[in-house]
C-alpha cells in the first residue's frame, strides 16, 4: 500500500471517531467542544458565577427593630423575630412575629387633637386604632445576587427579595375625645382616649427587602412590607352606626441582623 493511501485511512479513521468521543466519552477532546459550542451555542450563564455566601440549606433567625411611617395618628414602632428555611439560593420560607407596645395617650400624634379642636359638632370623637401583633408565614424569593467593590477596596456581596405571605394582625380600637377640663394646656391633657374594641384580621402580606452579608454567617437585613386588611370604617358620632367596610394597609419598615446556620460549607476561594 503506498504512503498516500495510508495518510488517507488514517484521517477517515480520525474524522469516523470524532463523533464517538463527543457521544461516549467525559473526556471529549477541548477541540470538539469548541467546535459544538459554536454550532449549538454556549448554555446561559450567571453574571456572577463564585458566591460569597451561600444559603441552600441553611435556617435563618433575624432580630428586627421597625416602624409604621403610614398612619397619620399614632406613632407605631416594632420590635420583630423573623425566622426561616432555604430551600436554594433563591427560594425560602418564611415566617416573621412582631409586636409593637401600646403607649396610651402617649403615642398619640399631634393631628387628632387639632382635629378635635377644629370640629364644632359636639359628638365629634376622632378614632384611631394600633395594630399591636402581627404575624405572618410565606415565600421569599431572591432572584437578584451582587457584589459591588466599593473605592476599589471592600467589596459587599448583596441579594434583593420579594415576599408573599399570609397572616394576622391585632388591632387596638380607640376613640380621642375633647377633655372638657384639662388640667393645664399641654396636648396630652386636651383630649381623653377611650378604648373601643380589640379586632383581629387575616392580613395578606407582600414585601421587598435586601440582605447585605457581612460574614458568612451574619447579614444586615433592610425589609420593607405592606399588611393589607379589613376593618370598619372611622366612627365619628356615637349615634351613628359605621358606614360598611374599607381596605386598611399597614406599612412596615424594618432593619435587622440576619443569622444563619449551621455553618456554611468551606469555599475554595474568595473574591
Amino acid at each position: 500500500m503506498s504512503l498516500n493511501k495510508l495518510l488517507l485511512v488514517a484521517s477517515l479513521g480520525v474524522a469516523s471517531a470524532a463523533p464517538a468521543w463527543a457521544a461516549d466519552s467525559d473526556d471529549t477532546p477541548p477541540g470538539v467542544e469548541a467546535l459544538k459550542g459554536f454550532r449549538e451555542g454556549l448554555p446561559p450563564q450567571n453574571p456572577v458565577q463564585n458566591r460569597f455566601f451561600l444559603k441552600a440549606k441553611r435556617f435563618e433567625l433575624a432580630p428586627e427593630v421597625g416602624l409604621v411611617p403610614n398612619n397619620p395618628f399614632v406613632r407605631r414602632f416594632t420590635v420583630a423575630l423573623g425566622f426561616g428555611y432555604h430551600f436554594t439560593e433563591t427560594l425560602s420560607l418564611q415566617g416573621n412575629f412582631a409586636y409593637a407596645p401600646d403607649l396610651g395617650k402617649r403615642d398619640v400624634k399631634t393631628l387628632a387633637p387639632i382635629l378635635l379642636k377644629r370640629a364644632t359638632d359636639v359628638n365629634f370623637r376622632q378614632p384611631i386604632d394600633k395594630v399591636t401583633l402581627s404575624a405572618s408565614f410565606g415565600v421569599q424569593w431572591a432572584p437578584i445576587y451582587g457584589k459591588i467593590n466599593i473605592l476599589g477596596e471592600t467589596v459587599v456581596n448583596f441579594d434583593f427579595y420579594g415576599y408573599l405571605g399570609l397572616g394576622l394582625v391585632v388591632q387596638n380600637r380607640y376613640a380621642t375625645i375633647e377633655n372638657p377640663n384639662p388640667q393645664d394646656s399641654t396636648t396630652l391633657q386636651f383630649f381623653n382616649l377611650e378604648k373601643d374594641k380589640t379586632a383581629v384580621h387575616v392580613a395578606p402580606n407582600i414585601g421587598l427587602g435586601g440582605d447585605f452579608f457581612i460574614t458568612h454567617a451574619l447579614a444586615l437585613k433592610l425589609d420593607g412590607r405592606f399588611a393589607i386588611f379589613p376593618d370598619d370604617k372611622p366612627q365619628y358620632d356615637v349615634t351613628v352606626a359605621p358606614e360598611g367596610q374599607r381596605v386598611v394597609s399597614q406599612f412596615t419598615a424594618s432593619v435587622g441582623l440576619a443569622i444563619f446556620f449551621p455553618k456554611m460549607k468551606p469555599r475554595l476561594y474568595d473574591f
